[in-house]
């Protein structure tokens, strides 16, 4: 028996980039913060509703803390949640995937980065066990380098649809909005690409990323107390779990 393809994102909203892909795979679709960031609310129902208009399903890892949370274990260095993560993802798996799509390593958001490295972590235990599952990316604040896997024309009836599905989503409305006039392409067309080998971790990002410079301006704004870097509190978490995966698979 091979299961449906699965999607692990960092926030809920990140599947309106690939609603029509939902659409015609439905895969099972994991997500990692509630979408509230530094105070706002939940984002889940949101998503939810979007996952059942696309057909697809919400996984059993959607959202279980929110963002502060997952920042306040980075900060101290926790990769306990994370690596929790990649337990229930595992744990809610009837079957290997034979794909496994996670948002990119770009620099741009921590949570971003780690959703890949989660990704990567739940791909190298499941090919200890048999087939490895390919592991794709996709465009998300800019776009993905990589082999491309597919490229998926949305027709007119997909395009309204996704249209609808982004204009139904309130609290990403504004933000959507300024993708589509960026990448008005993200309405015409969907795209796979192969992630990197995150063994080599962060692949193909440029250092130092951008999050360390918006950390140190909200610093400076009085919002967080101590910016988060990528050699202090990201590349550590993600070894950690390059290290746990790659013991059980020995």
């Amino acid at each position: 028996m091979t299961a449906s393809p699965i999607l692990i994102a960092a926030h809920p909203g990140h599947e309106l980039v690939l609603f029509h892909w939902l659409e015609r795979v439905r895969p099972t679709v994991f997500v990692l913060t509630d979408g509230s960031g530094g105070g706002g609310a939940s984002r889940l129902t949101h998503s939810r509703a979007c996952l059942a208009a696309a057909g697809a399903r919400a996984g059993a890892v959607f959202g279980p803390m929110p963002d502060h949370a997952w920042y306040a274990a980075l900060a101290v260095g926790d990769a306990g949640p994370f690596e929790a993560a990649v337990e229930g993802v595992l744990g809610a798996l009837s079957a290997p995937p034979p794909l496994i799509v996670a948002d990119p390593v770009e620099g741009y958001n921590p949570m971003h980065d780690l959703a890949a490295a989660v990704a990567g972590a739940v791909r190298r235990r499941l090919a200890g066990r048999g087939p490895a599952p390919v592991l794709a990316t996709y465009s998300l604040t800019r776009p993905a380098a990589g082999r491309l896997i597919e490229a998926a024309p949305l027709s007119p009836s997909a395009r309204a649809r996704k249209r609808a599905a982004i204009a139904a989503y309130g609290p990403l409305r504004g933000e959507a909005a300024a993708l589509l006039a960026e990448r008005p392409d993200s309405l015409s067309v969907e795209m796979l690409v192969e992630a990197p080998d995150l063994t080599a971790w962060p692949g193909p990002m440029a250092l130092p990323p951008e999050y360390e410079r918006l950390g140190r301006l909200r610093v400076a704004e009085g919002r967080y107390p101590a910016p988060l870097t990528y050699a202090d509190h990201i590349a550590p978490v993600a070894r950690r779990l390059e290290r746990v995966s790659a013991a059980e698979m020995a």
